[in-house]
């Protein structure tokens, strides 16, 4: 986590201070960036760097938390709006497939593919964060997803991030086209729906 001293910038150099970590993290693998980058995009010092941020990976792993938040917020908005995980899941695919190049969205898909899994399957959403539990349990009973319990139903979130993130993963990798990744991700959907034994 950034130091209070960054926290407490004004908005919009912390925004900037983001966007460049944002930028030369979907550019570059994390191992491979350096402080020296950030400062010369940034144009402060070392010294100011290190007043923000414990230690570059501090600073990675703010970018990083901040492009989980973003993906989970977004999937999860699309699953309540059409209150259908597998449907929600698709059209949160669609929509990443249509955002514009070098756009702050693709960027921070990007930071999480690029190293991010750590942070977004880190199990901490639990039983104390009630009221999510509470909506995410609301949305299997309305799928008529058979969980008997809140822990089964974590795991089974995990299951769907982890669901969207491959699919995503292979997007990227595979650079396909819109139609490829939903294609692709419709049949994971059957699988994991309907299995792949004859009935």
């Amino acid at each position: 986590m950034p130091k209070a001293t960054f926290l407490n910038l004004p908005e919009e150099r912390r925004n900037q201070i983001e966007r460049v970590l944002i930028e030369l993290l979907s550019e570059e693998d994390p191992s491979r960036v350096t402080v020296k980058q950030i400062i010369d995009r940034v144009d402060f010092s070392r010294a100011a760097f290190y007043k923000y941020f414990i230690d570059l990976g501090d600073a990675i792993n703010y970018v990083t938390r901040i492009a989980t938040n973003f993906v989970h917020k977004a999937i999860m908005r699309e699953i309540t709006t059409t209150g259908d995980f597998f449907l929600g899941s698709r059209n949160y695919l669609a929509h990443v497939a249509d955002y514009a190049p070098g756009s702050r969205e693709q960027r921070l898909i990007i930071v999480l593919l690029n190293g991010g899994n750590s942070v977004l399957f880190k199990r901490t959403l639990s039983a104390q964060n009630e009221e999510l539990v509470q909506h995410f349990l609301h949305l299997l009973q309305q799928n008529q997803i058979n969980i008997e319990d809140q822990n089964e139903a974590i795991s089974f979130l995990y299951l769907m991030m982890s669901l969207v993130t491959d699919a995503l993963f292979d997007y990227t990798s595979n650079h396909w086209t819109k139609s490829e990744l939903l294609a692709d991700f419709d049949l994971r959907t059957k699988w994991l729906l309907h299995g792949i034994l004859p009935q």
